[in-house]
């Protein structure tokens, strides 16, 4: 006794699973790196929202998609290497203790804040005839970058399946 299988069409089917398999890398990067950038315009958006003041757009100006790969996963979002930056959008000392970071629980190491405030000079302070010197108890999280990738997630969500969609056709 034996059993009998009609496998045509088999060969064409592993050949365009090939096919995709050699496509799909390439596809989904760029994908990403799409993602990352529209991720990027709308943290760039939300930089001066939530009372941030700091108004020279250095902190605009200074995050920039990012994306990686290791070991068959692939990140991307917004960073920033410019310390002012990641002072407001992750909250500093006491103030910032005290509001919590909305992300903190999906960092990939614990956040550290000042637990005492701290003095810095200030022109403007010194110019309305104060000492020049000011005291901060911190800042609060603005999470500017945070709150862009939680807005853009179901965008990304739907551009990776249909990147997928079209790889399948």
């Amino acid at each position: 006794m034996k059993l009998e299988m009609d496998i045509t069409g088999l060969d064409q089917l592993t050949g365009r699973l090939q096919r995709l398999g050699n496509r799909f890398p390439e596809a989904l990067r760029k994908t990403c790196e799409q993602c990352a950038g529209q991720i990027t315009a709308t943290a760039k958006g939300n930089v001066y929202q939530n009372g941030l003041h700091y108004q020279d757009g250095a902190i605009r100006d200074s995050l920039e998609p990012c994306l990686s790969e290791k070991g068959g996963s692939i990140s991307f979002g917004v960073k920033t290497d410019y310390e002012v930056a990641i002072y407001h959008e992750l909250g500093t000392g006491p103030v910032g203790n005290i509001a919590g970071y909305p992300g903190e629980n999906k960092t990939d190491r614990p956040l550290a804040r000042r637990s005492t405030g701290w003095v810095y000079w200030s022109k403007e302070a010194a110019e309305r005839g104060k000492s020049g010197f000011v005291y901060t108890e911190g800042v609060r999280p603005k999470a500017f970058m945070h709150n862009a990738i939680v807005t853009e997630k179901p965008m990304t969500g739907k551009a990776i399946l249909a990147c997928i969609g079209r790889l399948l056709r």
